[in-house]
């Protein structure tokens, strides 16, 4: 049997086949799996922007007490 494609304009995000309700919203494993591949690789990235506030900032330990400086 046959996986049953999703009706209407959605398509795969990878190689822009129809989606197949079993993998959506992919058509395949095999995109399901390119894609699994790139957020893994670090090739999709969001987009953020750090402000100050947001760094932070650790503070440096003593090696001789194991206690933190500062």
């Amino acid at each position: 049997m046959e996986p049953m494609t999703k009706r209407g304009t959605q398509t795969c995000p990878i190689c822009g086949k129809p989606v197949v309700d079993q993998f959506k919203p992919f058509c395949s494993s095999r995109c399901s799996m390119v894609d699994f591949g790139a957020w893994i690789g670090e090739t999709y990235r969001l987009k953020s922007e750090e402000t100050d506030e947001e760094t932070t900032t650790f503070p440096e330990k003593d090696p001789e007490n194991n206690t933190y400086k500062g």
